[in-house]
């Protein structure tokens, strides 16, 4: 867990008392792994509605919003920090509007709602982080919202797919439908599993787009997921394509 964060956390949930808030993003997978690039800025998606993303009146006055980006304000000491709002009738639409005409697509969103915990005692129960299989599948929307700008997001995905269980976890043995599967596709297979029994049609049409897209060695997507992944994918040009159906065999057993 990142401690720089728990201030600014403490102040957002001032600002949205008795609001559900779920931190996503790097700084969300930093708290699951303490190995993970360290990062300044903040992605929180929060159970308000436009209305009262747009006023944020209770939010410091030296927080600046970023022109052009609605969802983005700027914090004095270089921070970034990013609301989403996520209200149950954005979350039922799948998707922003915003005032300027863009919009923002919430596939993953909504499982990051409901698919969390805890982020820290210290902080109001309503703070959560993302769990590992939700910010699965906000990194894979995202990814597929703008694949040539997100190449980030694949080393990512691909961190989420070999380190999604431990070494040591006990289901890394003891899951029966892991019978003959290789042991460095097992957490692949695990996170599909998991996905299944929680995502909803649309997102596993997003897994599924991702899978063949990535999976597929005559794609471009697949070299720059091998060029994103770990050292070991690197080395086995059947790594990227395993992984990928390991997560469709998962996700469908």
């Amino acid at each position: 867990m990142q401690r720089e964060h728990l201030g600014l956390l403490a102040d957002v949930a001032r600002a949205f008392t008795a609001r559900r808030i779920v931190a996503i993003g790097a700084a969300a997978l930093r708290w699951h792994y303490t190995t993970f690039r360290g990062t300044l800025d903040l992605d929180l998606c929060i159970a308000i509605d436009l209305d009262e993303h747009s006023r944020a009146d209770a939010l410091p006055t030296e927080w600046r919003r970023k022109r052009g980006m609605p969802h983005r304000w700027h914090l004095p000491d270089g921070q970034l920090l990013d609301i989403v709002p996520a209200a149950d009738d954005l979350l039922a639409a799948g998707v922003v509007n915003w005032p300027d005409g863009t919009a923002m697509d919430l596939c993953g969103i909504d499982l990051a709602m409901r698919d969390n915990q805890r982020y820290a005692d210290e902080l109001p129960a309503e703070v959560r982080v993302a769990s590992r299989r939700a910010l699965f599948v906000t990194k894979v929307a995202a990814w597929l919202d703008r694949p040539h700008d997100r190449h980030k997001d694949l080393g990512d995905i691909a961190r989420l797919c070999d380190e999604y269980v431990d070494d040591a976890d006990p289901r890394r043995f003891d899951e029966p439908a892991l019978e003959g599967r290789d042991w460095d596709e097992r957490p692949t297979f695990l996170l599909g599993m998991d996905l299944a029994a929680v995502c909803s049609a649309r997102h596993g049409s997003r897994i599924r787009e991702f899978a063949a897209r990535i999976g597929d060695p005559a794609r471009l997507e697949h070299v720059w997921m091998l060029g994103a992944a770990p050292t070991a994918w690197q080395a086995d040009p059947t790594a990227v394509s395993r992984r990928m159906q390991a997560l469709l065999d998962g996700f469908g057993h």
